[in-house]
């Protein structure tokens, strides 16, 4: 019986439709994303994908958490998950891959109407500690990347 074992293979860039530099802990940069609508009722689901590079070692199995926020900062929506489904642990992950990663971010069904933000990260699940979003000279500057804003459509 064998545990996990790695078929290694080259990993084309990537163009997300709205790309961005966001550095993860000086690890993983999330380079953009795709975004199917940026409008939403409550109880819909929104699609995205994020485009990863990895650029460092990932000791550790992280999950993806997405939020959408509202104009006063309160949860109205969320789709955390294993990064590409869990078939790709982020363990695995080796510096130079470049990978897409599609989620599910559900719209609560009492989202007010309104304009929210969608931020985006990774975090461990066992401690909840999510890797920090580094600047320029690497000192932590936020522990999320923000993505994009949608309007949630009155229903």
């Amino acid at each position: 019986s064998l545990g996990r074992v790695k078929v290694a293979g080259r990993t084309p860039p990537t163009t997300p439709d709205h790309a961005l530099e966001a550095d993860l802990d000086g690890r993983v940069r999330l380079a953009g994303y795709d975004l199917a609508a940026d409008v939403a009722r409550p109880g819909e689901v929104l699609d995205l994908a994020l485009h990863w590079r990895v650029t460092g070692r990932l000791d550790d199995d992280y999950t993806v958490f997405l939020q959408l926020l509202d104009e006063g900062g309160e949860i109205v929506g969320q789709g955390d998950g294993p990064p590409l489904g869990g078939d790709y642990p982020t363990s695995f992950w080796a510096p130079g891959e470049a990978l897409v990663d599609h989620h599910r971010l559900q719209v609560r069904d009492d989202a007010p109407a309104g304009t929210c933000r969608i931020i985006a990260g990774l975090y461990n699940l066992a401690t909840g500690q999510r890797l920090p979003i580094v600047d320029a000279a690497g000192r932590p500057a936020s522990d999320h990347v923000e993505l994009a804003t949608v309007r949630i459509a009155a229903e």
